[in-house]
């Protein structure tokens, strides 16, 4: 695990992800968009502290079924 990455494991952070759930059967996405950019930072701090670069170049597969919250982000 990087420094980036570990900085980012916050109380705050959990606390905000967790109000916005209360988001996520009535405001999808509130929630999911919060979510799918909490997730491109972590990652990208992983990567940046992993390969020394920013994930501009890299070619990220979204698996998911949703409409698209974390394609539009990681895009």
């Amino acid at each position: 695990m990087t420094r980036l990455f570990a900085s980012r494991a916050t109380l705050r952070r959990s606390v905000k992800l967790l109000k916005d759930f209360g988001h996520e059967q009535s405001s999808p996405d509130i929630f999911y968009g919060a979510l799918a950019r909490d997730s491109v930072e972590l990652i990208g701090d992983l990567y940046r502290g992993l390969t020394g670069t920013d994930m501009s170049a890299a070619t990220v597969l979204d698996v998911g079924g949703g409409p698209g919250y974390f394609a539009d982000v990681f895009g």
